[in-house]
């Protein structure tokens, strides 16, 4: 079970800054809000709370081990010689993500880090590197049911070949799902999804599951529980009435 209290209890204050609270002040009054909230923000903020959860709910959830000094997270990679992803929690820039070339790759890019004062303090994950295409899915709630599937390929790092460093969103493309069609993002994400945003009161609004896609099926990898960029405006263009 999901505790209110478990679920709005923020990390550390420092990372909620978000406009979101704004937002669930304003429901809590009795206003109509779609999107935005104390729970979105928690989703989107708190990287090992939100893998717990989706793992809870029958997700594949690549392993990620949590850390508060770089010298242990060194100290960790050397002895398993594996490829990770470095992600830091909180409010920050996409570009601050790191997909080392290899085990040796982390480390030097670690003990770079380490070199910075502005780092000191940072709450990040090691993340396990699977290896497939990143695939995005999203689903509009309406407090009950989930509408508007639709999938997003990104391309995050610049330059054709990715070739270039990480930009956060190079480019995407998007397809929507028909009405009524079950595939196996519906089975392996969006059925599994959906019980889970009920249980939390999720606010209507937008939520994207990132994803890993290969042969072993959808890992996932964070969720982004708000309007996305670039998707909303790929999708603008696609819609002849006014956004509101």
């Amino acid at each position: 079970g999901i505790g209110a209290d478990d679920q709005h209890r923020p990390e550390t204050e420092s990372d909620w800054k978000s406009y979101t609270n704004i937002a669930h002040e304003l429901r809590e009054d009795g206003y109509l809000v779609v999107g935005g909230g104390k729970i979105n923000d928690r989703l989107e903020y708190d990287r090992t709370w939100a893998a717990n959860l989706a793992k809870q709910y029958g997700l594949l959830v690549p392993i990620s081990i949590r850390f508060e000094d770089f010298a242990k997270a060194i100290v960790y990679i050397k002895a398993h010689k594996a490829r990770y992803i470095y992600k830091p929690h909180g409010n920050v820039g996409v570009t601050k993500n790191y997909l080392a070339q290899d085990w040796d790759d982390m480390v030097a890019v670690l003990e770079f880090y380490a070199t910075d004062p502005k780092n000191k303090g940072t709450v990040f994950e090691l993340q396990e590197f699977i290896d497939g295409q990143q695939m995005g899915t999203e689903l509009w709630w309406d407090g009950s049911k989930a509408s508007g599937i639709n999938s997003t390929f990104e391309f995050k790092m610049s330059l054709h070949g990715d070739l270039g460093p990480q930009s956060g969103e190079a480019g995407s493309i998007i397809f929507y799902y028909p009405e009524g069609q079950t595939t196996k993002i519906h089975t392996d994400v969006i059925n599994k999804i959906v019980p889970m945003l009920r249980d939390l009161q999720y606010p209507p609004g937008p939520i994207d599951i990132n994803t890993i896609i290969n042969e072993d099926g959808a890992h996932f990898l964070e969720f982004t529980p708000r309007l996305g960029y670039p998707a909303s405006y790929i999708q603008l263009s696609s819609i002849q009435d006014d956004w509101g």
